[in-house]
């Protein structure tokens, strides 16, 4: 008996513990309910009364002919934006391209373990393909060593590139860079030593290809000069994108192997998004021939590469970056990375977040990249005061836009149109001739150079403001290229005394050239002056056009002062550049000027946190519940017109797909005054659930009818199964493909350096298509964000150092996208150009550098892309986050550039506490990715915080219209209807829960029963 009672015990016990851990289970599940349902595949609503009304439909009839179209166009991305950057002359013809049937062999360990694509969200499925030995050897263009590539692929695993743990300069681990890539690799004497591979270069040495990879994502920025780590010997003192000691050996040892006459040339391929230092490439020591970045392929860019060098392409990539002879020379460096404020921080700092005590600064201004070259070149060449002792052959290695071609291509007849009164635009043409003896295409690049005024606005000397490129030209054949050029970007942000876009009087240079260098060259020319003044090569001032604009009016200067729709365009910004913060203390940035390049360039920015900038902290909720101050403002309406359908569900008589057009066939404007009606509908619960719960999807509303989407995470295409969920066309058809991945493309600065506006279109209708025959509605990009450094982590889903070039290319990409009713979310707007520290860390910088660099390759997708949504950053401007910013969400966003779509936060997560859903709403940030609690919410529900519930009610408009125009209203009519159900699983824990609580119960129970009848036994005796 007394064995049977403590066995009884035992299992109370182990019910009463199972019951408490289901209990918790259960509410952490309840509170990320949409989150575990779609992640089990399963569906929390039924629809009915569905129609074959297709708003958006397919130009595909099945996913066959999707697929090969896919592998086409990703071929061509490749094809068209790698940048061939030497190719010197072996014997009397040049490296490249190589002669079909070629004998040769691939050295690196990347040439058997390639990088498709970045780390994180841009992990690239490579299981269909193909590596560099089958892409090459595809259509018998090349017989690739076998010996030596098996010898790698043995060894693969004991080199292979690791994520290494980085340390500062004590030995101790480094905050926020933990993940960062160093390089393995075989060096020369164990290569040479291993099986064979000595022998078979003797019949595989037509050619040598050496790989050199670097791999970036998300969360870490790449090992830069300065830092040491654990495995100094492989990652170049710590330089991750120099050529390591390892493979310096290996192409020493090549060299030695083609001065012997055992290998013919030396082929280097830069499979990497991040610009490598290029003081290699020239080095004697190496001996290379030809050089081609590649940056990363995707999932069958291989198979291009493979085309340009047998030459059945010609390269027509143009440079989307600057090649630095040494990285370190780039200025940002000097202030890249996650700075901590001297003096003393709260106490509580880490309440709020860690990285809130850290920042950044953008010391150079507008003087990134190209923009600093050859702004500092050419005052060089003119001799302007400060400017020191510059050599650009010894700092550039290629410039901006610069690539080479199989062919030569010449220009002449350069002529600008005068100025279109109505559209406000130039035209520039210009004859291009293929002059030399293959076909290929050629880029055309206009550049500007503004009047700069010493102490004024900042100006560069080139500015890229337009690009095309050419046909398939055969030898001999021309073509008149013409680029239209917006007078707008002629006007420069006076950020100090206008606090507008400014047209300043004097003189405007146009020009054609074949890159950055060649335009600062061309108005050197056009200014007189040559190589005796101190040029590295004579200009072409027959290819520069002067516009005189000294006598422009007081009232055209201001021209550009108000948007097409007359808001006025001011100051946004000033909290944000610490010489005009309030809280700034003795706090002050000497920006980079042209005025004092010796005294202003490479100026590391210390700052000091100030008491200000706790309260500042702290006035948005970071840490915590934001403090709200009541107001007396009317609430929405709230369950207006709801009636109870035949099945006993409350339904409005207004549903959301009545909305998408009038009684003629007309579009229903966003600011249409039966939206109203519609919204009134809403309860408070159902505003809540729109906004907290956006991870990935939007909710459903059952009352209008209004279902819920799904959105993919991923920069370089949708990449799952088609067949993933129940509602894409692969799973409605039952297509026999429906299990295939869709496609990974190529990187985003390849598809940049393609300069191919039709390609990126190309691109974005092809993931416009994928995302109908998957089922997506929104896409988790393409990123807008700035290659300030090459040592950005995520540059691999950015395009370019240039916002014009980025926002060009990306507008094109995401027109595609949208015209098949997928919305994108261009991110990560803004100021998100690093991954150290990116939650919390404050972004310094002044508003003309903000807006022409920054914020210009966010706005040209919305002007020219329709882009419906953009994603907050976790970075904060100032002492803001961003998505809490309300001149960036509101006033900038919506109000300058009437962006009619939703801000979607990053993903919320634990780390993310700097971030306050109050705060953000208030802001114009509307919906959550991630599952938010509503408790930030609940105490505004009764009342006294109006302003607050209509910041809620204009989220979850932006949020509606944005679906009503997706693909997700696909086979929605007015006679569709929505009844939320319990999912699968939902329902088997609640029996499991249920099973437990009666045993539970059950064996309490019997304790309790057999107590009271010891207790009467007692008593009896």
């Amino acid at each position: 008996m007394k064995k049977l009672k403590k066995i009884r015990k035992i299992t109370l016990a182990v019910f009463n513990f199972l019951l408490a851990f289901l209990l918790i289970g259960y509410a952490i599940a309840m509170d990320n309910f949409p989150t575990v349902t779609r992640a089990l595949g399963q569906t929390s609503s039924e629809i009915s009364g569905s129609s074959d009304e297709a708003y958006y439909e397919s130009d595909y009839d099945n996913l066959a002919a999707l697929i090969e179209d896919t592998k086409v166009v990703a071929e061509e991305v490749i094809e068209g934006g790698s940048v061939l950057l030497k190719n010197d002359t072996v014997g009397n013809e040049p490296a490249l391209p190589l002669a079909k049937g070629s004998n040769i062999s691939l050295f690196s360990l990347s040439s058997v373990d390639p990088v498709y694509g970045g780390t994180g969200s841009g992990h690239v499925n490579t299981d269909l393909a193909p590596t560099f030995k089958s892409a090459l050897e595809r259509n018998d263009n090349f017989n690739v060593n076998g010996d030596l590539w098996e010898y790698y692929y043995s060894v693969k695993d004991t080199y292979q590139r690791t994520f290494g743990s980085i340390y500062d300069a004590g030995g101790e681990p480094l905050a926020g860079v933990s993940g960062v890539n160093f390089n393995g690799d075989v060096p020369w004497d164990t290569l040479i030593n291993g099986t064979n591979v000595n022998g078979s270069l003797q019949t595989y040495g037509d050619a040598a290809i050496f790989i050199l990879s670097r791999v970036g994502g998300e969360g870490s920025d790449l090992l830069s000069e300065g830092f040491s780590i654990n495995n100094p010997g492989d990652a170049t003192d710590g330089d991750y994108l120099r050529l390591s000691p390892k493979e310096a050996s290996v192409l020493e040892g090549l060299k030695a192997k083609k001065d012997d006459g055992t290998i013919s040339k030396i082929i280097l391929l830069i499979n990497s998004a991040n610009m490598v230092s290029g003081d290699f490439i020239d080095d004697d020591a190496y001996g290379i021939d030809a050089a081609m970045w590649i940056g990363t392929p995707g999932q069958v860019g291989l198979y291009g590469v493979a085309d340009l060098l047998v030459g059945d392409v010609n390269p027509s990539g143009r440079l989307a970056d600057v090649i630095w002879y040494d990285n370190q020379e780039n200025p940002v460096l000097s202030n890249f990375g996650a700075y901590v404020y001297d003096g003393t921080l709260p106490d509580d700092i880490s309440d709020y977040m860690n990285n809130s005590g850290t920042y950044v600064v953008y010391q150079e201004g507008i003087y990134l990249g190209y923009r600093y070259t050859e702004t500092r070149y050419e005052d060089f060449v003119l001799g302007a005061d400060n400017v020191g002792n510059y050599n650009y052959d010894q700092t550039v290695q290629y410039p901006f836009g610069y690539g080479l071609s199989y062919t030569n291509f010449e220009y002449s007849n350069f002529t600008v149109s005068a100025y279109d009164e109505v559209n406000h635009t130039y035209d520039v043409s210009v004859d291009v001739e293929n002059v030399g003896s293959v076909a290929g295409r050629e880029v055309v690049q206009i550049y500007l150079q503004k009047p700069y005024i010493e102490g004024g606005i900042e100006k560069p000397s080139v500015e890229l403001v337009g690009y095309d490129k050419t046909a398939l030209l055969a030898p001999n054949e021309s073509e008149t290229v013409t680029v239209t050029v917006d007078e707008k970007y002629f006007a420069s942000y006076d950020a100090n005394d206008q606090l507008t876009y400014v047209l300043d009087k004097g003189d405007y240079y146009l020009t054609v050239a074949k890159n950055s260098h060649d335009a600062v060259n061309n108005i050197l020319a056009a200014k007189g002056k040559t190589v005796l003044d101190g040029m590295d090569s004579d200009g072409n001032a027959l290819l520069t056009n002067v516009l005189d604009y000294s006598g422009i009016t007081d009232q055209r200067v201001l021209k550009y002062s108000t948007t097409e729709n007359g808001v006025d365009i001011t100051n946004l910004f000033d909290q944000s550049d610490m010489n005009k913060y309030d809280g700034r203390g003795d706090n002050s940035v000497e920006y980079m000027t042209r005025s004092n390049w010796n005294g202003t360039t490479k100026q590391t920015v210390s700052l000091t946190w100030t008491p200000q900038m706790t309260i500042d902290l702290a006035a948005k909720g970071y840490g915590g519940q934001m403090t709200l101050e009541q107001d007396d403002i009317a609430y929405p309406t709230y369950g207006a017109n709801r009636t109870t359908d035949r099945n006993g569900n409350e339904v409005a008589n207004i549903k959301l797909i009545s909305l998408l057009e009038d009684e003629n066939g007309n579009p229903i404007a966003y600011d249409d005054p039966r939206w109203d009606d519609l919204l009134d509908q809403l309860t408070w619960d159902e505003t809540v659930e729109l906004i907290r719960s956006g991870m990935r999807r939007t909710a459903s509303i059952a009352a209008i009818a209004k279902p819920e989407t799904l959105d993919h995470n991923g920069p370089q295409g949708l990449t799952e199964r088609f067949g993933n969920f129940d509602r894409g066309l692969a799973a409605l058809t039952d297509d026999p493909l429906k299990n295939t991945n869709a496609m990974n493309y190529p990187s985003s600065p390849v598809l940049a350096s393609s300069f191919d506006d039709e390609l990126a279109a190309r691109v974005g209708n092809l993931m416009g298509e994928e995302a109908l025959w998957a089922g997506y509605s929104g896409l988790y990009g393409p990123g807008s964000n700035i290659h300030r450094s090459p040592y950005s982590g995520r540059n691999f889903e950015y395009y370019s150092e240039d916002a014009f070039l980025s926002g060009k290319i990306s507008a094109q990409a995401i027109a595609g996208m949208e015209s098949h009713g997928m919305y994108v979310y261009n991110k990560h707007f803004a100021g998100n150009d690093q991954e150290y520290n990116r939650m919390g860390i404050s972004v310094w910088t002044n508003e003309q550098a903000f807006r022409e660099i920054y914020l210009r390759a966010f706005e040209l997708p919305i002007a020219e892309g329709n882009a419906s949504n953009v994603m907050a950053a976790y970075s904060r401007l100032g002492m803001v986050w961003s998505g809490a910013h309300k001149g960036l969400m509101t006033d900038l966003l919506r109000n300058e550039w009437n962006m009619r779509g939703f801000v979607i936060t990053d993903m919320w997560y634990g780390q993310a506490n700097h971030m306050n859903l109050p705060s953000m709403l208030m802001a114009g940030t509307n919906i959550v990715d991630g599952s938010r609690p509503t408790s930030d919410l609940d105490m505004a529900k009764d009342g006294g915080y109006g302003e607050l519930a209509w910041a809620m009610r204009e989220s979850a408009h932006r949020i509606l219209y944005t679906v009503l125009h997706s693909n997700a209203m696909n086979g929605y009519s007015l006679n569709t209807e929505i009844t939320d159900v319990m999912p699968p699983w939902q329902i088997e824990l609640l029996a499991v829960l249920g099973l437990v609580g009666i045993a539970f119960v059950g064996n309490l129970s019997w304790m309790i029963v057999d107590e009271i009848k010891d207790r009467k036994k007692l008593n009896l005796k």
